[in-house]
């Protein structure tokens, strides 16, 4: 009895060897590219055995550069056919998912974070009770963004009349690719006969900061200032994370005016030019001087600022240049204006907006 009794395990095990051994897991993922979730059960299940076959796909998503597991994920039981049998997301569902090194994501064409990954795939068959792996395969790949991080401001070989305060960019694309997009920006001085991209490997940074949440940059009047005609090489890079997200070119400016750097000024004396009307305040006018401050994203332009007084006429007019970065204006009013009535200020902003501010006079000297 014993005899018989191994010989049917004996056997039950060679067919399963056999089944094993023609049990095939082929994936169509890219090497290089975007990837959505969904596109994780894009696969090819070769059945080389007689009959059908039933189990489950089940995978393991882990990051390559550090082996650390992100997911795990089994399908609905299918049945395979004897040959290629090609199956995706439609007809694996429904799919559990256990998030266990990445954010969860239940949208239904959810990016997978950029990085790189190796994904392993398990088909487990079922007999009663039982069950058995009749294969396992692993595929690499690495999603990249469609489009490293673009430089805006200072434009690329820009001649600067004064120095750059602010520097903005253009994120990495697509936004929803990333889970924790930072920046570091960088900037540094270009040797004679030196390329920018040398420059940017090679010289010591002037400034270099980095974990910038923001695709903008403030550069203040305590920064290390930059000199009168000297060329200046900066690049952004991104990450996600810890993770490698793409960086951008490298571009070069230079400042042509010594008086390049700002004039620090008491930004809490002057009234803010906005074009968010909700957040409006009423500032309040002690003498008969407008002190305006003004912040432009494009270069230097012509414009105009105008006082409106309650009955809706202009009473004042005054022609003004706006520069790229915080403007400030000291503007004297030509005409009496009456105590406690509220006046309107607009500077007609070159994208078409109008940039306000109100104010009162309380108390005129």
């Amino acid at each position: 009895m014993k005899n018989k009794l191994y010989l049917l395990l004996l056997l039950f095990h060679m067919a399963g060897m056999a089944v094993y051994a023609q049990v095939q897991i082929q994936g169509t993922l890219p090497a290089v590219g975007l990837v959505q979730r969904n596109q994780l059960w894009n696969l090819v299940l070769i059945n080389g055995a007689v009959g059908d076959i039933n189990g489950v796909v089940e995978l393991k998503l882990r990051d390559r550069s550090n082996g650390l597991e992100l997911l795990t994920a089994v399908t609905n039981t299918i049945t395979l056919k004897k040959g290629a049998n090609t199956v995706n997301i439609n007809n694996l569902s429904p799919v559990q998912y256990n998030y266990t090194g990445m954010q969860p994501d239940n949208s239904l064409n959810g990016l997978i974070p950029v990085g790189s990954y190796i994904a392993c795939y398990s088909f487990v068959h079922f007999v009663s009770d039982y069950q058995e792996t009749l294969a396992q395969e692993c595929f690499s790949f690495d999603v990249e963004a469609l489009s490293p991080p673009m430089l805006i401001y200072p434009t690329d070989s820009s001649r600067l009349d004064i120095a750059p305060a602010q520097f903005s960019w253009i994120p990495p694309a697509p936004a929803n690719l990333f889970q924790a997009l930072r920046y570091e920006y960088l900037v540094v001085e270009i040797n004679p006969g030196q390329l920018a991209a040398e420059a940017i490997q090679e010289n010591i940074p002037l400034y270099n900061t980095g974990s910038l949440s923001n695709n903008v940059l403030s550069y203040s009047a305590a920064s290390p200032a930059f000199q009168k005609d000297k060329w200046y090489a900066w690049q952004v890079i991104a990450r996600d994370g810890d993770q490698y997200a793409g960086k951008s070119e490298t571009w070069v400016f230079s400042v042509t005016k010594a008086d390049s750097i700002p004039v620090k000024r008491v930004e809490s004396s002057y009234m803010v030019l906005t074009d968010n009307v909700q957040n409006i305040g009423i500032n309040t006018l002690t003498d008969k001087w407008l002190r305006l401050n003004y912040y432009s994203y494009s270069g230097s332009y012509k414009t105009e600022i105008v006082v409106v007084a309650p009955s809706g006429d202009v009473i004042q007019r005054e022609e003004m240049v706006v520069k790229y970065g915080d403007n400030y204006f000291d503007i004297k009013l030509k005409t009496d204006i009456k105590k406690g009535e509220v006046y309107i200020i607009i500077l007609n902003g070159i994208d078409n907006k109008k940039y306000k501010a109100l104010f009162s006079l309380t108390n005129q000297k």
